[in-house]
């Protein structure tokens, strides 16, 4: 269904205006923080409310938006997507984060063959933004083990209010 949502998004590049998703980056990323912040309280009110099953049409139906957003531009992907894994369940934040990468490698592949078919895609400068993606992905997954969860809860918080607030200052500043 994920991977529906992040095919649309990409088709969606290639026939839109590209204004209407930068006006509501600022809003998703901050969203994204907050979801991600209050994720397992809200977790656990969706599944009192709606049932376990319910709660997870909510959870999948929203993984679906955010792929969406995902196959279309991305930018704070990750803090949507770590917010959506934790209220999926996944409490432990390297398991979060492991789903998360998985996610948006499996956007990313997509949204990379809709491009190249399309042929919107500068391979040199891809190429070498897969490798250092490749790079950052190995070593920094290797090296986020040892740091404490609480620490990279924070820091995923602290980037997600900075991130939204660069991007609300970039979109509205008069």
């Amino acid at each position: 269904m994920s991977g529906l949502g992040a095919i649309t998004g990409s088709l969606l590049l290639m026939v839109s205006d590209p204004a209407f998703f930068v006006t509501l980056i600022p809003f998703l990323i901050l969203l994204a923080t907050m979801l991600f912040a209050f994720g397992e309280p809200l977790r656990r009110r969706l599944v009192a409310a709606t049932g376990r099953q319910g709660s997870n049409g909510l959870v999948y139906g929203a993984l679906f938006v955010c792929s969406i957003y995902g196959g279309y531009f991305g930018a704070g992907l990750g803090i949507i997507l770590l917010a959506i894994a934790q209220i999926m369940g996944f409490t432990t934040f390297h398991i979060a984060n492991s789903i998360k990468n998985l996610l948006a490698t499996s956007f990313t592949i997509l949204s990379i063959i809709i491009f190249g078919i399309g042929g919107l895609i500068a391979w040199p400068e891809a190429m070498a933004m897969m490798a250092g993606s490749t790079l950052g992905g190995y070593f920094g997954g290797r090296y986020a083990k040892r740091v404490n969860e609480r620490y990279l809860r924070f820091l995923v918080i602290a980037f997600g209010l900075v991130l939204s607030t660069v991007y609300f200052w970039q979109s509205f500043d008069p």
